[in-house]
């Protein structure tokens, strides 16, 4: 079983990069965004935050140079569905299109990452419940609990990432 404070060396310059990503014009679209600006408020050493529209291939330079990932998004849920972590492994799930040029999914990006630099850091997805994708700037209040949620268990995964790189 591989440890979970396991990466190379050159992977330590971030210790964690947190990208929250979507649209802040279709209401909780906007969740990964909110969390990410909320992990990027908190000024941890050593951890970056990015608040993204859209997966891109230029994001596989950071995630290179990091030693956790947490990607960040809403998920449509029915009444009463709790926030969800799920362990990602770098997989070819979503091939951009010729022009397009984004990725929908952050285990293609992790495989592009790992294909290019020869290293994918750990990574989960943090999915944040969501009730409405409508055109507002409005959260509705399953994304708003589901963003505090979010952030309690970021701060928990950040905490465990850096008393790994503390032993290392």
């Amino acid at each position: 079983m591989r440890s979970t404070c396991a990466r190379p060396q050159a992977a330590t310059e971030i210790r964690c990069i947190v990208i929250g990503y979507g649209n802040d014009l279709r209401g909780d679209d906007a969740a990964g965004r909110r969390v990410a600006d909320a992990v990027e408020d908190w000024g941890l050493p050593g951890v970056d935050s990015l608040s993204v529209h859209q997966l891109t291939p230029e994001l596989a330079d950071l995630l290179a140079r990091a030693g956790q990932a947490i990607f960040v998004d809403a998920y449509p849920a029915a009444a009463g569905q709790a926030l969800q972590i799920v362990r990602l492994e770098p997989h070819t799930a979503y091939v951009p299109s010729p022009g397009v040029g984004h990725f929908g999914d952050p285990r293609a990006l992790l495989e592009l990452t790992a294909q290019l630099y020869g290293y994918a850091p750990p990574a989960r997805l943090v999915a944040v419940p969501a009730a409405n994708f409508d055109f507002t700037e409005e959260l509705s209040a399953v994304a708003e609990t589901g963003i505090a949620e979010a952030l309690e268990q970021i701060r928990g995964l950040i905490e465990e990432e850096i008393s790994c790189t503390k032993s290392a």
